[in-house]
């Protein structure tokens, strides 16, 4: 059989071709040109929960003809007022340079009611759950690319942890709106820049036993003259969602190797434990990057543990399963961090072959002045 096709590139360059609907790239230029002028905007990113489930159990003919509706759907409702593109997935995002926050907020609550209604295709209906994230800007010298990766934290923390309720990303990194954009900008850009102005810090870890410290958890912040030292809380939650947390994630791994190993000759047996998020765990080279990393620093590999943050359930306990397995292979612990801090579970738990769980502190605080407490965590 021969198959041939003709694509028509000045189209499709910037439109989605199962919704015709303008696509993240029309997003990112509409953005920008926005910003250039110095106009006021604000995005919406809705979506659609559990959109491979759909897939699975209806097949994928189905699911483009969900994402042809909801693309309706989120015209009709918006009509002049904003553009609607189709992002990443079974995401939408809506921009409008006329609305205001709480008009866009009441757009979305419509959506939200209408897609719980139910859509209707070939007969069969489905009752979908959204998710939405909204960012605001004001003709701030930031780049689209900035905007969309606070946008895309905002949808996510509404998709994993607000079940569903609409999340402003204005004041979620504790800083104003326009101060947060800005300082994620400048981050991003030095992430791009060879990751300058980051340092990593050593916590020491401690024996229960004997009391003595047996190695370091490597942590990382950044510093520069305006904005003073940040700690990781302020922006990791941002970036370890942006497509240039890979270069960063490298950086982390080679400093941490290479301080490691001048602290492993001066105490023997030391030991190194490297903080891993998500988007680390859901690419195909990581084990072999990590390894790669690993050889070159001449660090043991009996003496490397990896913490996998909370999130890391959302990779699925199948390739969870397979990276610990890889690791174990090379002598590598792996433990998941800030256990019960989101939806874990204890069949999570179990399903997971990690050598060591780290309990978040709202299972052990008050352990020593609460009997309740204590028998608990026995």
């Amino acid at each position: 059989m021969i198959g041939g096709m003709l694509v028509n590139q000045g189209i499709t360059e910037s439109t989605d071709p199962v919704t015709v609907l303008p696509n993240k790239l029309a997003y990112r230029e509409k953005l920008t040109a926005l910003m250039n002028a110095g106009k006021d905007t604000v995005s919406l990113q809705v979506g659609i929960s559990r959109m491979a489930a759909i897939n699975q159990k209806n097949g994928y003919s189905y699911g483009n003809r969900i994402l042809q509706e909801t693309a309706w759907l989120i015209q009709e409702i918006v009509k002049e007022r904003g553009e609607v593109f189709r992002t990443d997935g079974a995401t939408f995002a809506i921009l409008s340079e006329t609305l205001t926050r709480e008009e866009v907020a009441a757009i979305y609550d419509m959506i939200h009611y209408r897609m719980q209604r139910g859509i209707q295709v070939n007969g069969v209906k489905s009752i979908l759950s959204a998710n939405g994230g909204l960012i605001t800007t004001h003709g701030a010298e930031v780049s689209a690319d900035t905007v969309y990766a606070c946008l895309s934290y905002a949808y996510e923390e509404s998709k994993e942890t607000k079940h569903g309720e609409l999340v402003d990303f204005n004041g979620s990194i504790n800083y104003e709106s326009s101060k947060a954009l800005e300082l994620m900008d400048t981050i991003r850009t030095c992430v791009i820049e060879g990751c300058t102005g980051f340092s990593l810090l050593y916590e020491p870890v401690i024996s229960a036993a004997t009391e003595k410290c047996t190695g370091a958890e490597a942590v990382i912040s950044w510093q520069d003259e305006k904005y003073g030292t940040i700690p990781a809380s302020e922006f990791m939650p941002v970036l370890e969602r942006d497509f240039l947390f890979e270069e960063l994630g490298d950086f982390i791994l080679h400093t941490a190797l290479s301080d490691a190993v001048e602290l492993n000759k001066r105490k023997p047996g030391f030991l190194l434990c490297i903080n891993i998020y998500r988007i680390q765990l859901e690419s195909d080279y990581f084990i072999d990057n990590l390894l790669h990393i690993l050889s070159e620093s001449g660090f043991p590999p009996a003496q490397l543990s990896l913490k996998f943050t909370a999130d890391c359930r959302y990779v699925g306990i199948e390739r969870l399963c397979t990276i610990i397995e890889s690791l174990h292979q090379k002598g590598i612990l792996a433990i998941i961090d800030s256990f019960g801090s989101g939806t874990d579970s204890i069949l999570f738990l179990k399903g997971a072959p990690v050598d060591a769980v780290c309990m978040d502190t709202r299972f052990t605080g008050g352990i020593e002045e609460n009997k309740r407490d204590r028998d608990w965590n026995t």
